[in-house]
């Protein structure tokens, strides 16, 4: 079996054919999702020229010589604050009170700050002189009408919603959430809250991919649980397939007499993008596309599905999601513990990163479930890599899921 790297692998599952269908969604309500179109701004921001200090606008040839020796004596003739109306223009020798964020009056070119002057009502003195447009913010200094502020397949965060908003949209296209569906294999499962039977384990390996495909975004439409026979992985794998916008399918992906996914797949009719990844664990992993819905088959070993599925996940709903790409933190950093094992292959293991340096959990087996308890990363270990000592050099791949 010829195995493809991991990075490979990432390729392929972000390269989808098709992305999901986009809906229009209050602009609010839209932090975290994708973007289908541009957004572009049907207006400037700011749409007037306003002032960027608390002080006095007036024009700036009537404080060309102004210091505090001799200070220019400018009559008031109104004040203005933040959502006024604009005033009558300005003449020579006048000024106007203004507040931050006020329309700067016609006429004036310049706003000197009130600590510069005698905080005036009526007259005020002003102690210096101004350059043209100072402390002024100009109408479309932060974009003009038309400008893309955000291009379709960037993930939509906080500033893009205030950009959206400011620039007057109430709605925003955006694409649907992902529908998700889970089907686990292997006659050892059991459901929790049944009793166990003499060789039979709790479906863990349902729950933990449930609630990550949650906090990845996405909504699980179907769970099911199969025995090993081919006819029944094959019933639920359509039934996912049909339902969902991608499968994920845990157990008999290796080369075992009870492995049937790939016999299963094949029999589907299933493109096979990639069987075998060459890493350590999830070295199984297999992915294909069912019709159109991809179809991504991890190990039945927790740690071996859960390590892989951190890794596929995001470029797999990215590529769903039509987005621009997918990220992945690398950090450098030092080990603070050890793991004993030398590593002929690429291996990765669980680990909590402070900020300063990578503990290794204690617990590094496959089947080991609390080995990933408080854990952020995944420490990238090379091939033909010796043992992993305190203080050696590492490279760390943050998760996010403590």
């Amino acid at each position: 079996m010829v195995r493809i790297t991991l990075e490979e692998a990432q390729k392929l599952i972000f390269q989808q054919e098709y992305a999901v269908e986009a809906m229009r969604r209050p602009v609010t309500e839209c932090a975290g999702s994708v973007l289908a179109e541009n957004l572009v701004s049907g207006m400037m921001q700011p749409p007037f020229a306003r002032s960027a200090m608390d002080g006095y606008a007036l024009r700036q040839e009537d404080v060309r010589k102004a210091d505090r020796e001799y200070p220019a004596i400018l009559q008031v003739v109104y004040k203005t604050c933040a959502g006024d109306r604009p005033g009558r223009n300005i003449q020579p020798g006048e000024c106007v009170r203004i507040m931050t964020g006020a329309m700067i009056p016609e006429g004036a070119d310049c706003v000197i700050r009130q600590e510069d002057t005698d905080y005036g009502e009526e007259t005020v003195q002003i102690y210096t002189a101004a350059v043209l447009q100072q402390n002024c913010c100009q109408a479309g200094e932060d974009f003009q009408a038309g400008e893309v502020l955000a291009k379709a397949g960037e993930t939509v965060d906080a500033y893009t919603v205030a950009a959206a908003v400011a620039s007057g949209k109430k709605e925003l296209s955006v694409r649907r959430r992902l529908r998700a569906a889970l089907v686990t294999t292997g006659e050892e499962l059991c459901e929790t809250g049944s009793v166990l039977q003499p060789g039979q384990i709790y479906n863990s390996n349902q729950a933990y991919l449930r609630v990550r495909l949650m906090q990845e975004g996405c909504d699980v439409v179907y769970c099911k649980m199969t025995g090993d026979d081919r006819e029944s992985i094959a019933r639920a794998v359509q039934e996912a397939a049909d339902k969902a916008d991608f499968v994920i399918t845990t157990g008999g992906v290796s080369v075992g007499q009870k492995d049937q996914l790939p016999h299963v797949m094949d029999a589907l009719g299933a493109r096979i993008l990639f069987r075998g990844i060459a890493v350590k664990p999830g070295m199984p992993t297999m992915c294909s596309v069912l019709g159109k819905t991809p179809v991504l088959s991890l190990s039945g070993n927790p740690y071996s599905a859960f390590s892989v599925f951190e890794l596929l996940i995001r470029p797999l709903t990215a590529g769903l999601l039509g987005a621009d790409g997918y990220d992945y933190i690398r950090i450098h950093t030092t080990a603070s513990s050890d793991f004993l094992k030398e590593s002929r292959g690429r291996r990765l293991l669980r680990g909590y990163y402070d900020g300063t340096a990578v503990a290794l959990s204690k617990k590094q087996q496959n089947g080991q479930l609390t080995g990933g308890i408080g854990c952020n990363c995944l420490v990238d270990v090379p091939a033909g890599s010796g043992p992993v000592y305190a203080g050696t050099p590492v490279e760390i791949i943050l998760t996010g899921i403590s």
